[in-house]
């Protein structure tokens, strides 16, 4: 199993930040807007925090999977599944985008308005009486699917899809004259 480098220090600061909306907790893992807080997983916070930092530049892909993911392998298709997460998360669209901007071919781009938060928003979650919506999976990204509802429910990319019957129905034959070959020596 993939081994996933959690809470990068340069990421995980203890400042809090308003992306938008919503109140960014990066020690806390969660990100709030009004009465509503989501606690985000590790590597979620860490590509949100990723472009927060270089906030209104696109920012390549190779860029974050090498900041957030280090030295490990994992593909485009794990980034695309936090930034859709992601969107879902804030309320974003992919098709009108007010949070993350995808530039094709190249990266993402923050284009959000950010600022520090005020102290006096940063309450302790105890004193915070809000719909908490429990956290979206901490399941590495290889191909798991999130637990939660909040989370972004990813379609197979296409490809996948129409692969996946002609690889069963091979398996099922393959399972087929198996069954029948070995019937065949038994008698």
């Amino acid at each position: 199993m993939l081994t996933v480098r959690r809470a990068t220090p340069s990421l995980m600061g203890s400042d809090d930040l308003r992306i938008g909306d919503w109140l960014v907790q990066p020690t806390l893992g969660r990100v709030s807007k009004g009465e509503e807080v989501v606690r985000l997983r590790p590597q979620l916070m860490d590509v949100l925090l990723c472009l927060a930092s270089r906030h209104g530049r696109t920012v390549m892909k190779r860029e974050v999977l090498d900041t957030v993911w280090n030295d490990h392998f994992v593909n485009e298709s794990a980034l695309a599944r936090c930034i859709a997460e992601l969107r879902q998360v804030l309320g974003d669209n992919a098709r009108n985008p007010q949070v993350i901007e995808t530039i094709p071919k190249r990266g993402y781009r923050l284009i959000a308005p950010i600022g520090t938060a005020d102290p006096d928003e940063t309450e302790p979650a105890s004193a915070i009486p809000a719909l908490v919506h429990p956290p979206i999976s901490d399941a590495d990204d290889v191909g798991e699917t999130p637990d939660s509802d909040r989370a972004a429910q990813v379609e197979e990319p296409k490809d996948a899809r129409r692969y996946s019957l002609p690889r069963t129905a091979l398996v099922l034959i393959a399972v087929v004259s198996v069954l029948l070959l070995a019937g065949w020596f038994l008698t």
